[in-house]
C-alpha cells in the first residue's frame, strides 16, 4: 500500500506493475545491474540508493537503516581487495552462534 500511495496508483495496478510471484511469494520486480547481475527495480544504479526510500515496502525496512545499498559498498570493497569472480558471504544484522 505504501507503493500505491507513493505512485498514486490503485493496489491492483501497483501489484501488477511493481511485483511478481516467485516460488509462490510476491516479490518486487528486478532489473539488470552491471555490478550484481540484477537488483531491485527501485535501486538507482549510479548512486546505489533506493529511489523510493520513504515508500519502501516492509521487507525493505528491515534491511540496514540507510538509504544507500550497503551490499554494494561491501561488494565494491571485496572486489578491490579480493577477486572479481566471487561474492562475499555475509550476514546482515545480529547473528547468534548455534549452541
Amino acid at each position: 500500500m505504501r507503493l500505491a500511495r507513493y505512485f498514486r496508483m490503485d493496489r491492483e495496478e501497483t501489484i501488477k506493475k511493481f511485483t511478481k510471484l516467485h516460488s509462490g511469494e510476491r516479490v518486487l520486480r528486478r532489473k539488470a545491474d552491471p555490478v550484481l547481475g540484477s537488483a531491485c527495480r527501485f535501486l538507482d544504479l549510479e548512486n546505489r540508493r533506493c529511489t523510493i526510500y520513504e515508500a519502501r515496502p516492509e521487507v525493505c525496512r528491515g534491511y540496514p537503516p540507510v538509504s544507500r545499498c550497503t551490499f554494494y559498498d561491501m561488494l565494491k570493497f571485496h572486489r578491490k581487495f579480493g577477486d572479481d569472480d566471487t561474492l562475499p558471504l555475509v550476514t546482515i544484522g545480529k547473528w547468534k552462534r548455534p549452541e
